[in-house]
């Protein structure tokens, strides 16, 4: 009597079949998926040793890192501008803030405060000598006073916060801060580098008696020229409720 289910008869044949035949007939897949599991592409990991050589496996040698991890970037030094939101690096970059002001002025600190406050990355530079103050006139700015600011091409004196806020808002600058939390403000500057140190020499059993170990004395020594130096600023408020320091020489 014929099978009546074709399912059970192609069981029974292939539990039926020689154990040779089926031992035949796995080994070439077993070794084939060998092959594969061993190859690069299926393995874990993959290092490089110090001469060069490329190991694969299944687990890395202690210490070892795995190949194409990026390694994590340095943090951007504070008051790097690259850090900056797009909407400030672009009003930085347009419209760049210089603070000038001087020593013994309490509206050039409430000038700075005010920036710092706004978040308005910006320069501060000081007026110390009387070289400084040629050199903050050839800036465009007609008196010395003090706090004064550029805004891009714009220049202010004396430190009026609302009008100081409307030129930095026409500047695209944002309304409240968004410096990153680790930007730190560098400390003023000179607004121009200071003179070279002037050394005298003389050479030895000169006109004056000078021998050699006076002559090797002399040259170590730097005579610092004379500079006239900035008067104590005087603060004042003019009743349009702006804050200035004013200097004379």
């Amino acid at each position: 009597m014929p099978e009546p289910c074709t399912g059970r008869r192609a069981a029974r044949a292939f539990l039926a079949a020689p154990l040779g035949g089926l031992r035949g007939a796995l080994l070439p897949a077993i070794a084939l998926a060998a092959v594969a599991l061993s190859s690069p592409a299926f393995a874990q990991f993959k290092w490089v040793a110090a001469d060069g050589s490329v190991t694969y496996g299944d687990r890395p040698p202690p210490g070892a890192r795995p190949l194409g991890k990026p390694v994590a970037a340095a943090a951007s030094p504070a008051g790097n501008a690259a850090t900056l939101p797009y909407e400030l690096r672009t009003a930085a970059q347009r419209h760049p803030v210089v603070l000038y002001l001087t020593a013994d002025c309490p509206p050039c600190e409430q000038a700075r405060e005010h920036l710092s406050r706004r978040g308005i990355p910006h320069e501060a530079r000081e007026v110390r000598t009387a070289r400084d103050a040629d050199a903050f006139r050839a800036l465009g700015f007609s008196t010395l006073s003090f706090p004064a600011v550029r805004i891009g091409s714009e220049r202010l004196t004396g430190f009026e916060p609302s009008g100081w806020d409307r030129s930095l808002d026409a500047a695209g600058y944002p309304k409240e801060s968004k410096l990153p939390r680790n930007w730190r403000f560098a400390k003023p500057e000179p607004l121009t580098v200071p003179e070279p140190a002037a050394v005298s020499l003389e050479a030895p059993g000169n006109a004056n008696g000078t021998n050699a170990a006076d002559a090797d004395a002399v040259a170590t020594q730097a005579a610092v020229p004379t500079r006239r130096e900035l008067p104590r600023p005087r603060a004042d408020a003019s009743a349009a409720g702006s804050a200035e320091a004013s200097i004379r020489f």
